[in-house]
Order: C-alpha cells, then sequence, then structure tokens
C-alpha cells in the first residue's frame, strides 16, 4: 500500500494601504494505491481547490490611471477633514476614496473545485497477458461571484460659507449582482486489454473499451437595487428594477473503441483501430463512427540513412 498527501495554502497581498485587494487559494492532493490481491489493484486520487479573490469596485488598472492624472495639489480630503473625500480634479473623482470597499463596494468572487479518480485493474490469472481495468471519474465546480456598488458622494469646501457641499455622487443607487454556477462531469470508462507474443518474433496486443462521459451545469444571476444599502444581501433590496436569469445544460456521449497492434521483431508493423460513436448531439439512431488501417514497414533500423518505411491508410 502507498499513499501521497499535500496541502498548499497561498496568500496574495494588497499594494494599498487599505487591504482590499486581496487572493486567497487552498489545495489538497491525495493519491492512495493498495494491492488488493495477487491480481487486483486500486487506485484512488482526489484533489481539491478554493479561491477567494476580493477587489473594490474599482479594477486597479483605473485606479492607476486616475491616480497619475490627479492633480499634486488636490487633496485627498476637502479641507484636510478625513470625514469629507475631495472631489479632486480633472475627473471630480477620487482614487483614493475608490480604493476603499467600504465606502465604494467589492467585487468578490469565490470558487471550489474537485477532481477525483477511482481504478480498479486485474490480471486475469487463468489468462497470461489479458487486464481487465474499471475507471470512474467525477468532477464538480462552483462559483460565486458579486458586484456590490455603494453610493457614496464626493465633496467641495466652500470657503464661503464655511461647508461641504456634494460635487459628485457615484454608484446612485447602490445596486448588488450575484452569479452562482456549478458544473459537473461523470466518466466511466470499461477496459479489456491483451498482449503476448508468439514464437518470440510475433508480438500482438488487443484492447477494447466502452467510455460514457456524462456533464451537466447550471447558473443563476440577479441584480437588485437599494434605497438604503446596509447588507450585501439580495432579498434587502428595492421591490423595483429586479433583475435575474439563469440556465441548465447537459451533456451525454458513449463510445465503443477497440484497436489491434502487431508486429514481427519490432521491425513491420500493423494497426487497426475503430470508433464508434454515440453523441446528444446526434438525432435518435444516429451514431458517428471512424476505422483506421496502419501498415508500416521498416529496414535497417539501426542505420537512419537506409531506413525505408511504407506506410498505408485507409479510413
Amino acid at each position: 500500500m502507498t499513499y501521497y498527501a499535500s496541502f498548499g495554502y497561498a496568500h496574495d497581498g494588497d499594494l494599498t494601504r487599505g487591504g482590499d485587494f486581496n487572493y486567497e487559494r487552498y489545495t489538497m492532493r491525495s493519491n492512495f494505491t493498495a494491492q488488493l490481491s495477487k491480481y487486483l489493484k486500486a487506485e484512488v486520487n482526489v484533489s481539491g481547490r478554493y479561491d477567494v479573490t476580493n477587489a473594490p469596485i474599482q479594477g486597479v488598472f483605473d485606479l492607476l490611471f486616475k491616480s497619475t492624472l490627479m492633480r499634486p495639489t488636490s487633496g485627498v480630503y476637502a479641507n484636510n477633514n478625513s470625514e469629507y473625500y475631495n472631489a479632486a480634479y480633472p475627473f471630480l473623482d477620487n482614487p483614493v476614496a475608490a480604493m476603499n470597499g467600504d465606502l465604494t463596494g467589492m467585487n468578490t468572487s469565490r470558487g471550489r473545485s474537485l477532481q477525483s479518480t477511482a481504478t480498479l485493474t486485474y490480471d486475469v490469472p487463468w489468462v497470461k497477458g489479458l487486464k481487465a481495468k474499471l475507471m470512474t471519474s467525477y468532477d464538480a465546480s462552483d462559483n460565486r461571484t458579486s458586484h456590490e456598488r455603494k453610493l457614496y458622494q464626493l465633496y467641495s469646501y466652500n470657503s464661503q460659507n464655511e461647508s461641504y457641499d456634494v460635487s459628485k455622487t457615484i454608484n446612485d443607487p447602490s445596486s448588488l449582482y450575484v452569479n452562482m454556477n456549478n458544473g459537473n462531469n461523470l466518466n466511466i470508462q470499461a477496459q479489456l486489454s491483451y498482449s503476448t507474443t508468439i514464437a518470440r518474433d510475433h508480438n500482438i496486443s488487443l484492447m477494447a473499451m466502452y467510455e460514457m462521459n456524462h456533464g451537466w451545469n447550471d447558473n443563476v444571476s440577479a441584480t437588485r437595487e437599494y434605497e438604503i444599502y446596509s447588507k450585501p444581501i439580495l432579498d434587502l433590496g428595492s421591490q423595483t428594477n429586479i433583475q435575474n436569469s439563469g440556465g441548465y445544460g447537459e451533456t451525454a456521449n458513449i463510445s465503443y473503441l477497440g484497436r489491434l497492434n502487431y508486429d514481427y521483431q519490432g521491425k513491420y508493423l500493423l494497426e487497426g483501430a475503430f470508433r464508434y460513436n454515440g453523441s446528444y448531439r446526434y438525432a435518435p439512431g444516429v451514431v458517428g463512427d471512424f476505422s483506421r488501417l496502419s501498415v508500416q514497414a521498416g529496414e535497417c533500423p539501426r542505420n537512419p540513412l537506409l531506413r525505408i518505411i511504407y506506410r498505408l491508410s485507409v479510413t
């Protein structure tokens, strides 16, 4: 019995003082192999991942662009009062305020994924060279993305009235967009393979396989506006301008395939293969098939300059 397990963690911090730009990732992997009997072996492989990405509603490149064009004489705060963000020229915007996710809103993305495979391999004891193999895999993933836009205001100081006047209102009205989707995929393979050597010079291998693949996924998204924004919860939004959508998809494929390989002294090769497919894309009763025959002959394999290869392919 052999096994392997690993766990990983990664964190990408923020370039700004606010700390709202960040990324975290957790990963795990486990491999397990067991010889259940003299002829039967089992393998199980599992891996997973979870990650979170956070960023203010305005992207980092937009913030850097506005920061380079902001006049150096325009302060961050109106009249240096930290309770009022200044509407800085020339855009009447404030990159420092936009970096504050608590004030302006956050983009958040969470993702999870799982990949798993289980395999059984059986060496048939009464037929030398005959193997049976059963493999199944299941993969799943889901993601949740939210865009949170909070209404906020920028100010200018009126020295005559000694008041702070609203110069610009941003993200009016406040809103929340949420998108969730998940995907699943199931794959099953059953395989028989046989290899033997006859009279030391004739090498033969055969393979037959059945494969089934089934995938399904669904998604839903919704947007709500808020008269007074408090928490990123859709039900707390206004009953006007409600938007929502969703979808579901499913795929399925079945295949029967086989392969024959023959060689004489490793120089003269014969290979044949076929595949018989059924797909959800086809109309009922319609299938696709493919077959191939390849013949190769090689002389003087130790001297590439004198090697002659003949190849015939039939499809």
